[in-house]
């Protein structure tokens, strides 16, 4: 595997500043829904005048929205807070990365001096019982993986908390974009919550919302753990204003079946230009490898010039410098990226 030139803790919203020296740009970079008609946010002055809301009615709130109980839910000033709360609990202690994983797992996990180990997730989903050989206090996941896109079956996650009951382990399970996921192959949540003691679950609006900078994250787990969490979080971190506005934020929520026509239809066409797509896709980004003789630093340069941008992926576990993701916009917008990559390529031969 050859080694990354980017910093391995750089996320989409870099990519995007970098590249403003180039005028008007289609961003490809950052996996968050795809709304032409979003609505314009009204913030109050009046919402400035109190101090942000207070977690027992923003867990009503969520629980409004999402259907868990409220007392199985800790918000958070998006999901990345409730991340590095969640290592607080375990700091010291043994965590194992189910590689590919969001880079702040670790992050926050190193300032926790925690012992870190890395696996690919395949491995572990192959043979859950090698878990045992770390003997983790925490077991963290992404689902769906970032940045290849599979969603986890529950299946899967029950045989590594059967596994981790036996120790006393615990698996965190970052479902950020869980949202975008067909149903037809989502699993129970509620009931795999109420089965297993020993399960935290995250999630996020912010990327639902086709709103980035809407930090409300959320996370589903026992009553225990979630008392745990918040105890390690500090108070007055969501403004007043996301009480107001979190049921405009989902207001044309987007279709995950009309998005997994979408999303085969990028396949297709990245398959046709002579790429090789990274995984099984089930969310709103696709990750793929160009051709051998294709290079992937001048291949993006192109076109950022051409006027798109996509998001290198080889600061990513296991990712090289010809590997990139895109989310899935609309018909046009794809398909005029897909146009630009053919042309790159054929040119690139």
């Amino acid at each position: 595997m050859k080694e990354s030139s980017h910093n391995e803790f750089e996320h989409g919203d870099a990519y995007s500043r970098n590249s403003q020296s180039y005028g008007k740009i289609m961003d490809f970079s950052a996996s968050i829904a795809f709304k032409k008609d979003t609505k314009k946010l009204e913030l109050d002055i009046e919402d400035l005048k109190h101090y942000p809301v207070a977690s027992d009615e923003m867990k009503k709130l969520i629980g409004n929205v999402s259907g868990f109980n409220p007392d199985n839910i800790t918000p958070g000033y998006g999901l990345t807070s409730l991340i590095y709360a969640i290592y607080k609990i375990y700091s010291c202690g043994r965590v194992l990365f189910a590689e590919p994983i969001f880079s702040e797992h670790r992050r926050s996990a190193s300032i926790e001096k925690m012992s870190i180990s890395r696996i690919p997730i395949k491995i572990i989903l192959s043979e859950p019982k090698m878990i045992r050989n770390y003997s983790p206090d925490i077991v963290s996941i992404n689902s769906p993986i970032n940045p290849t896109g599979e969603y986890v079956r529950y299946e899967n996650i029950e045989r590594i908390l059967e596994i981790l009951s036996e120790s006393g382990g615990y698996l965190f399970l970052d479902e950020a974009f869980i949202d975008f996921v067909p149903f037809s192959i989502r699993g129970n949540t509620q009931k795999l919550i109420e089965k297993y003691s020993n399960l935290i679950i995250g999630r996020s609006f912010s990327k639902i919302s086709g709103l980035a900078g809407i930090r409300l994250g959320y996370t589903i787990s026992s009553v225990d753990i979630a008392r745990k969490i918040e105890n390690n979080m500090e108070p007055w971190t969501i403004p007043q204003y996301y009480s107001r506005i979190l049921p405009e934020l989902l207001t044309s929520a987007t279709d995950p079946d009309a998005l997994s026509r979408e999303r085969n239809y990028v396949i297709e066409r990245l398959i046709r230009s002579g790429c090789a797509i990274l995984g099984r896709p089930d969310a709103n980004y696709i990750s793929f490898r160009l051709p051998e003789n294709i290079n992937g630093n001048t291949f993006r340069e192109k076109l950022l010039r051409k006027g798109f941008l996509i998001r290198s992926i080889s600061n990513f576990y296991g990712f090289e410098e010809s590997d990139f993701r895109i989310a899935i916009l609309d018909r046009e917008s794809d398909q005029k990226l897909m146009e630009a990559i053919d042309r790159e390529i054929k040119n690139g031969r």
